[in-house]
């Protein structure tokens, strides 16, 4: 939580401040536009004049908007975000996901295509369903289901092509899987060291993947960080 404060945008005098909101996940889309998947909460989308998308993103999923309008409530939709530096920003309605969930994954695919995995649908039960979103159709196809159901996990492309999923909460996993694209499918990969919830995945330079902190089963903060060797 941040109190309110003001900033200088290229001579605009904006008051910007933060408040808490459900998870929510965005995946830049190859051709410059982006794609949020929301929770049930509710959305603010707004016109701009300022010509960074970066500040755009930011208001809109961290902070009121100039004209603090809000989108319907309701279960988990996608929204796409206008293209870059241009007069006046927009805000979309993209095609929805058959199923609500937070806490997924989202991933960009070398097709292009947005792989969305597992999730919280809001009930007792994490999902282990996955989706494949088609920017150039806008629609939803399903896809393999992962091995098993997890909530507040980290999705990672890696240079294969493959995507690789580790943790969340189905019963603090350490748990590890691969989607393959070219097949729709997943297999089990090495487990990590530790329980992370809530963490980073980054890929480096080497092909490798750094895992770093998240919460633990106890919901406690960490501060370990481990490599993944694909």
């Amino acid at each position: 939580m941040r109190a309110a404060g003001r900033e200088r945008w290229k001579g605009f005098l904006l008051r910007m401040s933060w408040h808490s909101r459900p998870a929510m996940t965005r995946t830049f889309l190859p051709h410059g536009r982006a794609s949020l998947q929301t929770g049930q909460s509710m959305m603010r989308s707004f016109a701009s004049t300022f010509s960074s998308i970066v500040f755009l993103l930011t208001s809109a999923a961290c902070g009121p908007a100039p004209s603090d309008d809000t989108a319907p409530t309701g279960p988990s939709s996608a929204i796409e975000v206008g293209t870059e530096r241009q007069a006046l920003a927009s805000w979309s309605s993209a095609a929805p996901m058959s199923t609500a969930r937070f806490d997924h994954s989202a991933t960009v695919l070398p097709s292009g295509k947005v792989l969305v995995a597992g999730g919280d649908p809001g009930t007792t039960t994490y999902l282990s369903s996955a989706a494949l979103y088609n920017p150039a159709t806008n629609t939803w196809a399903a896809t393999g289901s992962m091995t098993q159901a997890r909530s507040a996990h980290v999705a990672v492309l890696l240079s294969s092509g493959k995507v690789l999923v580790i943790g969340g909460t189905f019963g603090s996993t350490t748990t590890a899987e691969l989607y393959d694209p070219a097949t729709g499918t997943w297999s089990a990969t090495a487990s990590m060291l530790a329980v992370r919830n809530h963490f980073t995945l980054s890929p480096l330079s080497s092909g490798k993947v750094l895992a770093v902190g998240g919460t633990n089963s106890s919901g406690l903060g960490l501060a370990s960080t481990e490599l993944y060797t694909p």
